[in-house]
């Protein structure tokens, strides 16, 4: 295999010495853990995962299991996996710099990492330039990854999810929801795709609150109750269960969990729910929640594989202190863990001339996940189990395939019945929340202040009717105004601003009479001096300006 090179040697200095004061004292290589013979050749693979975490010690015990139970199926195979480990701390830079050491002084023919975006656009890059594939546990599947040809990709399905959503949300009805996710690149970029199925299946999406770890308690009630205060009744969570912990806590306390609210939560937030008894409480605070989650088949090989595991946990842990439960990207580390010992020793037969990176996306077999099959470099879940959260526990009510259709059945095909089980919302009852429906309620009247020296036309026009006084308005500017309140149904009454092209007045009226004026729109430009008055939206257009010459004549 060829050494790594990297172009810029500042880069390569800096992160080799981030590598010898971070990561000599977490360097671990497993592969000596298996006997090896004089003839076996060491296929060595870095493994980089933030091991302080719940999820990096799962992924770290299945890929090391993984190996293990295929050697001992396969003991005549000629190769061996050799695992070399890193800590990357959680930290992006420091998995990216674990990478730049395991393949400049390991020289490790494949790396497996966690499920930070972030990480893994760093890894796919150096991948990239090394010719190595980078395999993903569970980074969210985004367009900006399409670019990296050695990036294999093991996650859940987002259009599938997207569609399973929407089905569900049309099934009760609902006409709109409420959108509350993590304010954090992973957890903004996975959610794009749902967020523009909704738009195109007439899903409306009343509105979107994000929040942070760090958002504060009294952050989280003030957002949540002015999203009652609209009437939303049905909400989408996309967010990890750190934060998701708080955000139910907060909206119990504002009543938001009790009868005629809809709480339904991602595959991604699903699927990162460890059930860590220290959160034993969010669960409880989740009561009545519908959630999707990639479908795992029962198996009596995950159940065996899940048993042994467990006996692997040190005891403070297997008692459920931290860890009570094997992760969905645990089992899909394992079938990767698999396929790369298939592909390690179809590489080293001698009429054989494919990569590494071929040999594993050509790899076919049964797995803890089901059929083990890559296809466009991912490894695609696109089956959900969806599932009724109750006290502690929870309950299954059905599947989503993505041939789209509903099932209360294990058994997913194209047949299945567009039904679910009886689902308990909150507050404990099986009266299905019935969504309000914006049309239903008063409409709210906006009183509009329009420039109306018609200036610019394009952009903003005003007429009065003679005979019925009413004001009409149209231009780019009334169009981009419209388009940016459809989601709240408002009624709209727009006054003419009579006072010509003078601004200042306007913004100052504005401002100092509420009771007549709701906002203004047309062609106002932003000043210091108004901004003290009024808060002005993001500039949607610029005039700008030009100069005007005689043609063929020199300036």
């Amino acid at each position: 295999m060829e050494r790594f090179g990297i172009q810029n040697p500042v880069l390569v200095s800096f992160l080799l010495i981030i590598s010898s004061n971070y990561f000599a004292s977490s360097q671990n290589d497993v592969g000596s853990k298996h006997e090896w013979a004089p003839f076996r050749v060491q296929v060595r693979v870095g493994l980089v995962l933030d091991l302080g975490s719940v999820e990096g010690k799962i992924l770290g015990s299945a890929v090391s299991m993984a190996l293990s139970d295929f050697y001992a199926v396969n003991s005549g195979y000629k190769t061996r996996v050799s695992l070399s480990v890193r800590n990357s701390r959680g930290e992006p830079i420091l998995a990216l710099a674990s990478a730049v050491d395991l393949l400049q002084t390991v020289g490790v023919e494949a790396v497996i990492s966690g499920d930070s975006l972030q990480e893994t656009k760093l890894l796919a890059e150096i991948g990239e330039q090394a010719r190595v594939p980078v395999i993903s546990l569970n980074s969210p599947a985004s367009l900006s990854l399409r670019k990296y040809s050695h990036l294999i990709q093991a996650t859940y399905d987002t259009s599938s999810e997207a569609k399973g959503i929407t089905a569900f949300i049309h099934g009760f009805e609902w006409k709109s929801v409420a959108l509350v996710y993590e304010d954090e690149d992973d957890w903004r970029e996975s959610m794009q795709l749902m967020v523009d199925h909704f738009h195109e299946n007439g899903v409306r999406i009343q509105s979107k609150v994000g929040f942070t770890v760090s958002s504060s308690e009294k952050m989280m009630m003030n957002r949540l109750r002015k999203m009652k205060k609209l009437g939303t009744t049905v909400f989408v969570v996309h967010m990890s269960e750190l934060v998701a912990t708080h955000l139910f806590t907060c909206a119990g306390r504002l009543r938001m969990m009790g009868e005629g609210f809809a709480w339904i939560l991602t595959a991604k937030t699903m699927n990162s729910l460890q059930g860590r008894n220290g959160h034993k409480y969010a669960k409880e605070a989740m009561e009545g929640v519908v959630g999707f989650r990639s479908y795992i088949p029962l198996s009596n090989e995950l159940h065996n594989f899940t048993a042994r595991w467990r006996k692997t946990l040190p005891v403070e842990e297997a008692v459920g202190t931290e860890i009570t439960r094997f992760s969905i990207s645990g089992v899909w580390a394992h079938d990767i863990a698999w396929a790369l010992a298939r592909a390690a020793e179809f590489t080293r037969m001698s009429n054989v001339s494919s990569t590494l990176l071929e040999a594993i996306t050509e790899c076919r077999f049964k797995g803890l996940s089901g059929d083990f099959r890559i296809k466009h470099k991912k490894l695609l879940s696109n089956k959900f189990e969806i599932v009724n959260l109750i006290g502690s526990g929870e309950r299954r009510i059905g599947f989503w395939n993505s041939n789209g259709s509903f099932s209360n059945t294990r058994h997913l095909s194209s047949s299945t019945h567009n039904n679910l089980e009886t689902i308990i919302w909150p507050g404990g009852t099986i009266q299905t929340p019935q969504g309000r429906k914006l049309e239903e309620r008063k409409r709210k009247t906006l009183r509009v202040l329009v420039t109306s020296s018609n200036r610019f036309p394009r952009l903003v026009k005003v007429a009065t009717d003679p005979l019925t006084k009413k004001v009409t308005a149209e231009g780019f500017c009334i169009d981009v105004f419209r388009a940016s309140i459809r989601p709240f149904n408002y009624e709209v009454e727009f006054i003419p601003w009579r006072n010509g092209s003078n601004y200042d007045d306007l913004a100052y009226a504005l401002s100092s009479q509420k009771d007549k004026y709701d906002a203004a729109v047309g062609d106002i430009t932003i000043t210091f001096n108004r901004s003290s008055y009024v808060d002005f939206t993001m500039p949607f257009t610029e005039l700008g300006l030009g100069i005007v010459a005689p043609k063929e004549r020199s300036m």
